[in-house]
């Protein structure tokens, strides 16, 4: 039989907690579709930067009962009650005995939940009565949220992102991002140095750009983006590739045409391809008296020092390279292409 169990208490029995700016009303209304079984809130905590809800079990029956670790958070809205859940795909739920005539307390996080608003909220958790293991009862209690707060998210390279954050988000809020892709490399996004979950496929299942989701924290949150050499021939490809996104943030995209290696000073030396067009005009550029020919335009040895690109000629005189690197790139440039020099005659 189904009981509604409402306790109506003074409002001196209503707790409230202030925990960080973030009021959180605790009602000492609850519901089980169970006779003498429920759940009560305790306390209201937090633990690795989101809510953790103190509950306690009370088992009032001669049965054995097992809850559910898996729980479900409800949102009024309107009168009309909706899941803030932001994650499906977690651990799977296991079950916990509770012995007759005897409480359990235990906690709930909210790290998968939207507890962004203000209002009113059903904590929901799922009984096994020992006695008929084939059907699940339901029950919950109230609380209410009355102020939350809201924390900065920063980017530190803004040139990644494929669409513009908030400023701020509130607490339990879901932050999307969306990272413009980057062709021929690893990659991954920090949140205070924890790595964000990706969502694959992105929302509307383009390859324009990455998406990640994460749940905003009880703090203000750092994201960096970083490539690395998951895919690519030479670990430098991707600090070339990063670099050159950031220092062309117009382009759709780019690679590793050819690899030259790192000196002596720091410098990376490379061909990087983009798909913006390219006159197919051959070009040379003389540097004492070695010629580096070059297919088009848009196929031209670059040079990372620092956080800068540079020509040879320019890499060369400022130092970065020294007269053995020079050599050493313009062997390994007739290699590359060698058939530009069988066809063509230079005076």
């Amino acid at each position: 039989m189904k009981r509604l169990i409402i306790l109506l208490i003074s409002a001196f029995c209503i707790c409230v907690f202030l925990v960080s700016c973030n009021q959180i009303k605790i009602s000492d209304s609850f519901y089980s579709e169970y006779d003498g079984i429920y759940m009560t809130i305790e306390s209201i905590g937090y633990y690795d930067g989101y809510k953790k809800i103190n509950v306690v079990y009370h088992n009032d029956t001669d049965y054995e009962v097992y809850f559910d670790s898996e729980c479900d958070i409800k949102y009024s809205n309107g009168g009309e009650w909706e899941s803030v859940k932001t994650a499906t795909d977690l651990l799977d739920s296991m079950l916990y005995p509770i012995k007759p005539h005897s409480t359990y307390e235990t906690s709930f996080s909210s790290e998968h939940y939207n507890l962004s608003k203000k209002g009113l909220y059903r904590l929901y958790s799922y009984l096994v009565i020992r006695e008929n293991e084939s059907q699940h009862f339901s029950n919950y209690v109230e609380f209410e949220v009355t102020s939350v707060k809201s924390y900065k998210v920063t980017m530190k390279d803004e040139d990644w992102l494929f669409e513009d954050l908030k400023d701020r988000y509130y607490e339990g809020e879901k932050v999307t991002v969306k990272i413009g892709t980057v062709t021929d490399t690893g990659y991954l996004l920090l949140a205070n140095g924890k790595n964000v979950k990706e969502v694959i496929p992105n929302s509307d299942g383009s390859y324009d750009y990455w998406e990640f989701e994460f749940t905003m924290p009880k703090e203000d949150v750092l994201l960096e983006f970083k490539t690395y050499d998951g895919f690519l021939r030479y670990p430098n490809e991707g600090k070339l590739i990063e670099a050159y996104i950031l220092a062309n943030p117009d382009i759709e995209g780019a690679w590793i045409d050819r690899y030259y290696g790192e000196y002596e000073s720091g410098a990376i030396v490379a061909i990087i391809q983009s798909r913006n067009d390219a006159d197919q005009v051959i070009t040379i550029e003389n540097i004492q008296d070695l010629s580096f020919i070059y297919p088009t335009d848009n196929t031209i040895i670059s040079v990372l020092y620092g956080s800068s690109f540079y020509s040879v000629t320019d890499a060369y005189n400022n130092g970065y390279l020294s007269n053995d690197d020079l050599v050493d790139i313009y062997q390994k440039h007739i290699s590359f292409f060698d058939y530009l020099y069988k066809s063509i005659s230079i005076d």
